[in-house]
């Protein structure tokens, strides 16, 4: 019992602090959460763009191999070319 006449003071006096304070209540409106077949649509859209990103990323990698390959080899008919000596 006393416990809830506590309760019941500590709200009032809650109310009045605020009241002074000049806090005045305010339900707090959200925007709406997608529905799932949006949801799912909008994670499937990212996902490819992710993964042709990647492929991009992979694709520009291998572009970059192949070039060193080339330039490698290049130098090294260079060499050949030359003897040997340098």
């Amino acid at each position: 019992m006393l416990y809830l006449l506590w309760m019941a003071g500590l709200t009032v006096l809650l109310v009045l602090t605020f009241d002074r304070v000049g806090h005045t209540w305010q339900y707090h409106k959200s925007t709406s959460r997608p529905r799932k077949k949006q949801r799912r649509r909008t994670r499937a859209a990212l996902r490819a763009v992710e993964a042709e990103q990647e492929a991009t990323i992979a694709a520009m990698r291998l572009r970059e191999s192949r070039e060193a390959c080339r330039r490698r080899d290049r130098e090294a008919r260079e060499t050949d070319d030359r003897g040997g000596e340098q």
